[in-house]
């Protein structure tokens, strides 16, 4: 697929730039983690989400990975049922979720 040109983007990005993992780097930090945790599809997986812990919550579940966790708003909803952990390719995304204040950790890796 060929790179659109830099001035394509309505918001003024460089669109050549790589994005790693989301489309959401380019947002700034705020308005990027208002969209995360509201967008209709990120709340319905809440909700499965939600749905799977709390039938967990009887086999003793402690400690939770969450591989691909993103800016960390299902680390929050996870957070709820033990102490959580994060993996996540993008840095700019993954000090996000560190900021939330939620995960043990937060891990940078492919």
């Amino acid at each position: 697929m060929p790179t659109p040109a830099p001035d394509s983007h309505p918001r003024g990005i460089d669109s050549s730039r790589s994005i790693r993992d989301h489309a959401t780097e380019f947002f700034e930090e705020a308005e990027a983690l208002t969209i995360e945790d509201s967008i209709w599809w990120a709340r319905g997986r809440r909700s499965i989400i939600r749905l799977y812990m709390d039938q967990a919550k009887t086999k003793n579940v402690e400690n939770i990975l969450e591989i691909g966790c993103g800016s960390g708003g299902d680390l929050v909803l996870l957070s709820r049922y033990g102490r959580v952990w994060g993996l996540e390719r993008s840095a700019i995304l993954a000090a996000r979720a560190r900021r939330r204040g939620v995960a043990v950790a937060v891990a940078e890796s492919d």
